[in-house]
């Protein structure tokens, strides 16, 4: 489920938080954002990784054995 950033304003709004605190809430949830982008796509690089490095050593073992 996403909220749109009209739907964020007015929920802080309805708090009764200040625009100030309504912009550096909305930063931060940005932030949040961002790293979990982040760390979605480290996740894959690193499984990526894992799975070539498990190709080189049954390659490697395979050329051993021939």
């Amino acid at each position: 489920m996403r909220i749109t950033k009209e739907e964020w304003n007015q929920h802080l709004a309805e708090l009764g938080l200040a625009d100030a605190t309504a912009d550096a809430a909305s930063r931060q949830a940005d932030q949040l954002v961002k790293r979990g982008k982040l760390a979605k796509k480290r996740a894959s690089v690193m499984k990526a990784r894992q799975q070539l490095a498990a190709k080189q050593r049954d390659l490697a073992a395979a050329s051993r054995n021939s």
